[in-house]
Order: C-alpha cells, then sequence, then structure tokens
C-alpha cells in the first residue's frame, strides 16, 4: 500500500471525500486547480496505486489536506525519477544519499517496476565497491537533532526484522521494513550530522539496509537486494565503520556466489580483505576470506582455496567475544564449518566435505533455514559418494523444513538436490523425494 492510500486509509476517508477536501483547500489558498471532480478523482487513483505521482499545485494541496510533508506522503520522487539506477548509486554527499534512500523505499514499497523488475547490476556494484574504497563521505551542515531513543528504535527495528527473516524467511515482513525506512528512518537522516550519536544511526541504518537487501535476496529479488546493499555501504561510511563495510562488500560476495559470478565475487571478497581496518575485527577478515575461497573452489582453483581456507582457520582463531560486534554476533563454529563444507562440496571432495556439514546440521536444528542448507549440502555429499538412497532420504528431509517457512533460496536447495538425483529417477527412494519436491515447489 502507497503511503497516500494509507494515510486516507488511515482517516477512514472515502475518494469522493478527500476529493472534496482538495477542492476545499485549493478554494481557500486561491489555487486554480483546471480539473472537473470526476477527472481529480480518477486521478486519485493513479496517485494512490503508485502510477504517478501528483503535481503541483495539487501535491502541495494534498500535504495541507493531510498534515504531512511531501516525504511522510511519499510524494518527493516522480515517475520519471523510478530510474533503473535509483538506489544504486553511490552519492558523494550525505543528503544525496539520504534522498537516494528515501526514493527507493517509496518505489520498492509502490512496487515500482524499474525497481522490483530490474536487473542484478555488475557494474553499478563495482562503481559502488571503488566509491567506498576511495572516496570521503561529504556533509552538509545539519542540526543534528539525533537522540539515543532515535538510535535505539533504529537498532531494535533493524534486529526484529533480521529475526524475521532468519526464522520466516525474507519477504514476509519484508515491505513492512522498507516502510519503516520511509516513514521513521529518512527523516532522521536528513536532520543528522557529525555527533556520535549521528555516526550510531548511521550505524545502525546501514545495518538495517543490509537487513532488507537480505529479506529481498532471500526471496530472490537480487536487483531490489543489491540497491540496499548499495546503501547499507554507503551508510557504513558516514558511520565510520570501515569494518562494517567490508561485512557488505561480503555479503555481496556472497549474491555474487549465489547467482554463479564466482569471478564477482571474488572481487568483493578481496576488496574486503584488503581494508585495513579489517584486521582490527577478525570476524569480518574470517568471512571475507571464506567468501574468497568459495569463491576459488567454483573457479576451480583447488590450490587457492585450500590456502584462503587455511587462512580462515588461522583469523577464526583469534576471534573473541571482545573483537566481535553485536552486528556479527550470529557468527558461531557452525556458520564457520557450513563455509568451509560448502568450499569442498564446490571441489567435488565428499570426504573433506562430511565433517564440517555434519557439526552444521548438527547445529541447525530449530532453525529451518539453516536445516534445509545444511541437509541440501549433505545431500550433495551423499551423492558424491555414491549413496543415493541416503541422498534421496536427506533430500526428503529438507523439502519437510521448507514446509516451515517462506524462502526461495531454501526452494533453491530442493532445486539443486532433485538435479543431482534426476539421472537416478527410476530409483523408489528417488522417486518419492521428487514427487514430494515437485508438490512443494509446484506450491
Amino acid at each position: 500500500m502507497t503511503p497516500l492510500r494509507q494515510a486516507r486509509d488511515d482517516r477512514g476517508w472515502t475518494k469522493a471525500k478527500l476529493v472534496h477536501l482538495i477542492e476545499v483547500c485549493a478554494k481557500t489558498k486561491g489555487v486554480k486547480l483546471n480539473k472537473t471532480t470526476s477527472s481529480l478523482s480518477r486521478e486519485v487513483s493513479y496517485w494512490e496505486s503508485g502510477q504517478r505521482s501528483p503535481q503541483e499545485p495539487v501535491a502541495s494541496l494534498l500535504c495541507n489536506v493531510y498534515g504531512k510533508s511531501a516525504l511522510e506522503l511519499g510524494l518527493n520522487p516522480t515517475p520519471d525519477q523510478a530510474r533503473s539506477d535509483v538506489g544504486l548509486i553511490y552519492s558523494p554527499s550525505l543528503l544525496a544519499a539520504v534522498e537516494s534512500l528515501t526514493k527507493l523505499a517509496v518505489f520498492d514499497e509502490t512496487r515500482h517496476t524499474s525497481v522490483l523488475n530490474g536487473s542484478y547490476s555488475v557494474d553499478a556494484l563495482n562503481a559502488a565497491c571503488m566509491d567506498w574504497l576511495f572516496r570521503e563521505s561529504r556533509y552538509e551542515s545539519t542540526d543534528g537533532r539525533i537522540t539515543e531513543a532515535d538510535v535505539l528504535e533504529v537498532r531494535s527495528a533493524a534486529q526484529m526484522f533480521d529475526s524475521l527473516d532468519r526464522t520466516i524467511g525474507g519477504e514476509t515482513q519484508r515491505l513492512l521494513a522498507v516502510r519503516f525506512v520511509r516513514e521513521r528512518l529518512a527523516p532522521r537522516l536528513s536532520v543528522a550530522g557529525t555527533d556520535p550519536a549521528s555516526r550510531a544511526l548511521f550505524t545502525a541504518a546501514a545495518i538495517l539496509c543490509e537487513v532488507i537487501g537480505w529479506m529481498a535476496y532471500d526471496a530472490e529479488r537480487h536487483s531490489v537486494a543489491q540497491r540496499y546493499f548499495v546503501q547499507a555501504l554507503r551508510l557504513a561510511k558516514d558511520a565510520d565503520e570501515p569494518a562494517y563495510g567490508a561485512y557488505v562488500l561480503a555479503t555481496m560476495a556472497h549474491q555474487a556466489l549465489y547467482l554463479h559470478r564466482p569471478d564477482q565475487a571474488l572481487r568483493f571478497a578481496l576488496a574486503a580483505r584488503s581494508n585495513v581496518h579489517v584486521s582490527t575485527v577478525p570476524i569480518v577478515a574470517t568471512e571475507a576470506t571464506l567468501m574468497a575461497a568459495q569463491a576459488y573452489a567454483r573457479l576451480g582453483n583447488e590450490t587457492d582455496c585450500r590456502a584462503m581456507i587455511l587462512d580462515a582457520e588461522r583469523l577464526f582463531a583469534q576471534v573473541g567475544a571482545a573483537s566481535t560486534p553485536e552486528w556479527a554476533s550470529h557468527w558461531t563454529d557452525a556458520v564457520f564449518a557450513t563455509y568451509v563444507g560448502v568450499s569442498w562440496v564446490d571441489m567435488g571432495k565428499p570426504h573433506e566435505a562430511y565433517a564440517p556439514l555434519k557439526l552444521a546440521w548438527n547445529a541447525a536444528q530449530g532453525h529451518p533455514r539453516r536445516q534445509v542448507y545444511s541437509t541440501g549440502q549433505l545431500a550433495k555429499v551423499a551423492v558424491l559418494n555414491g549413496d543415493i538412497e541416503q541422498a534421496a532420504g536427506l533430500g526428503l528431509a529438507a523439502v519437510e523444513s521448507s514446509n516451515k517457512q517462506a524462502s526461495q533460496r531454501s526452494l533453491q536447495v530442493i532445486r539443486e538436490v532433485d538435479v543431482q538425483l534426476k539421472r537416478y529417477a527410476k530409483q523408489p527412494q528417488v522417486r518419492d523425494f521428487r514427487e514430494r519436491a515437485r508438490l512443494l515447489l509446484a506450491g
């Protein structure tokens, strides 16, 4: 639902009442509308559906009628501004970055096709990566009215949406998170300064944007996801959090691997590793190194894959509670084992892959998406070992776990196992798995 439609619903107004109030407001202010009542009513339908944006003087009249700002009503952007690069540009100034995030949230919430149906842009991500590495932030003068309560609200929202994403899947609550960005976060960012509270707000905002990116990624809306990752990268710069920026780059590497772009994933992972500040946060260096290992595995480079795994083990040994930020608190031995195991699966090394993936599987109980992923990887190991009956049984277990959530990434795991077992379709256990998988994927 668009902000404009939400404002009318909140007041319980009919469309006819809104049109009447616009006409009354125009008459009071001496504004000539040049529209009949019936044509204005039709225009309201277009505005509220997001197909068009009201132009002046009607936009100002709407703000007066509702007692809200243009930003609160989502009136700032116009359709011609919904270009394919909205949210993909790494803005040089803070105010430009806030404007970019606001437009992205508005167009995302209204499901504008230029955002929702865009393609994954490698060039845009490469440019953002270079800007993050070498460009400094530029602050305009603001009044900096940010409080600790503001920061706490955004931080709490990020934690809540992250939990929902991990528990039930990304798309279910994503638009609620986007609405929070538009209504609660963007207005605060527009008055943030260079004081400690403002920098803490930038950190919380970057984390929230990355979470929304993950939610879109989980729903396989990859064009949407990469836009929020770019915004997270940009806000990490304003927060003066280079380690978090590197962490976002590792996330971008993760997405690139999922989209079968190991060369691109390797660039992001190595860029994250190259940041001098990453050494102060070992968990970030660990993840970036594991992303590089997996990229090398996909590229068939076993030598460099092994070297990166060994380096990741060295780095992970340095990780402690004191050195791990809250935004990386989900990192455990099981997460580390998952990345290592998947690298060995991709290299076709089932004996090396089994132990870490079994550890990850044991730790995943009670976490449906992790269960699906670790079970699916163990099924691949079984196929590599020639144990087709076990692979089919694991595939069935993954299907059962997938039924507990709404995650497109989990469904992709089922598809991958199905492809690997297709040549054994005549075996009864495989036939049972494929039938269950077909019903799940069709639903």
